[in-house]
């Protein structure tokens, strides 16, 4: 990978980390650590994040009640914060959804999927 990409990249993290971390949510509830290896994983490797990257966005979702969370304390006796995808939260993902499949749809389709901009599904 050349510096342009790495910047282009670089530059598009930033601006769909909170997507990608609705996106994770909408799955299922995740702790910290579990949103950096699922957005790795399920990325194959290009969304590689500290997880420190994501506590302020999640705590911008907290203070506007899209995401909640819930401490729970794992076998070794270590506090776990898991975070969950709130009905608003909901709502907020899928009009971002929208908006990305419609900016996909501008800059010459959806990229090889059957995406609708308008709804946001295949």
């Amino acid at each position: 990978m050349n510096k342009n990409e790495e910047a282009m990249i670089t530059k598009l993290k930033r601006s769909t980390t909170e997507v990608l971390l609705l996106s994770l949510l909408s799955q299922h509830d995740m702790y910290g650590y579990q949103l950096t290896a699922e957005m790795k994983h399920q990325s194959n490797g290009l969304c590689n994040y500290n997880e420190t990257t994501f506590y302020p966005i999640l705590n911008r979702l907290l203070n506007q009640n899209m995401i909640s969370m819930t401490r729970m304390i794992t076998d070794q006796q270590r506090v776990r914060v898991y975070y969950h995808l709130e009905d608003s939260g909901k709502e907020y993902y899928e009009d971002l959804k929208r908006a990305a499949c419609a900016a996909l749809f501008l800059f010459g389709g959806t990229y090889g999927t059957d995406i609708d901009p308008e709804t946001g599904r295949g």
